[in-house]
């Protein structure tokens, strides 16, 4: 085998009364590593709301590649590395393809929505496959303090991409005028559970005891095991991660681009049976995003996308993006 083609390419009910999509590189890749850290951060961002694998949902594919029959919305899993634990390791490059919209009023906007990053699915908790995000309001004085902000709406972002929200009432603030802990289940059934002490602190726990905290760099399951990240970072953008299992052994390291253009290819890399490293390199080109909805389209813009997964035994994934006509 020489290697492998997706076209990515979808289909979407009515934006603009245009119910078939095509579109050139939506995807403004990044390769984040899932076991790297939960980020938080004000709620600004438009989240795909048909992104990963959400519960209760179908979807139907082949060995690589699957599609949400309700949403069109394409998901890309290619292992990397699988290793048995107390806390077991399934590391694969994880990436969802989909076009959205978001609507105020009578007036709409489309959005592309474009992630592929390293997944480290340990258990259902992954220190960086969730990304919590929550909307930020200032209050009066609190405490002896002249403002005070109250934390509210998170959501969760799992390690297939997919978003879990709270209710509203799931709230803390800044200096503990407001009573705590806050504790609240995710609204969709998927188990997952927020524990909020002060502000923006939180431990995320899923169905099974698994917890992951604000500090961001453990997983850590009802016996106290853990699985870890460690990263460091440079001038240049580029992050070193080191991912430690339940036996305290290196289960894999990566070379990370968080830069818009990347100079060299990220890398993941375990050591094999044999003690030779195995390498899995994402490759990056330059395309242009665009839509072409005669409505609220994005205009035109260059991004560096992942154009191929090149694996160790000589083999790759290439990456194709169907051309947006007009």
């Amino acid at each position: 085998m020489t290697g492998l083609d997706f076209v990515l390419s979808l289909a979407l009910d009515s934006i603009c009364r245009w119910s078939r999509i095509n579109f050139r590189n939506i995807r403004n890749v990044s390769f984040a590593l899932l076991s790297a850290a939960f980020l938080i951060a004000a709620g600004t961002a438009q989240t795909d709301p048909a992104a990963g694998i959400l519960p209760f949902s179908t979807h139907v594919g082949g060995t690589y590649d699957s599609i949400d029959l309700a949403t069109s919305a394409i998901l890309i899993d290619i292992p990397v590395r699988a290793k048995v634990g107390k806390i077991p390791l399934n590391f694969s490059l994880v990436a969802n393809n989909h076009i959205f919209k978001s609507c105020g009023g009578n007036y709409c906007t489309p959005h592309l929505s474009a992630s592929m990053a390293g997944r480290s699915s340990a258990a259902d908790l992954d220190v960086a496959a969730f990304v919590p995000t929550h909307a930020s309001k200032q209050e009066g004085t609190c405490n002896g303090h002249s403002s005070n902000f109250l934390y509210s709406s998170w959501v969760i972002t799992d390690g297939t991409g997919a978003t879990h929200s709270f209710p509203v009432a799931v709230e803390v603030d800044q200096w503990g005028c407001y009573p705590s802990p806050s504790i609240g289940s995710a609204t969709d059934g998927s188990g997952y559970t927020l524990v909020l002490t002060t502000g923006p602190d939180y431990t995320v726990y899923d169905r099974s005891g698994n917890q992951v905290n604000f500090t961001g760099i453990t997983t850590t399951d009802a016996d106290g095991v853990q699985f870890s990240l460690n990263e460091t970072a440079n001038s240049n953008g580029i992050v070193g991660g080191t991912y430690t299992d339940t036996l305290g052994e290196v289960a894999l390291t990566s070379v990370i681009n968080r830069v818009s253009k990347p100079a060299s290819p990220d890398t993941y890399t375990y050591t094999d049976v044999n003690g030779y490293p195995e390498t899995y390199s994402v490759n990056y080109s330059e395309y242009t995003q665009l839509t072409n909805f005669s409505c609220n389209d994005l205009p035109a813009a260059q991004a560096y996308l992942a154009s191929s997964v090149s694996l160790p035994d000589g083999t790759k994934f290439t990456l194709s993006y169907e051309p947006t006509p007009g």
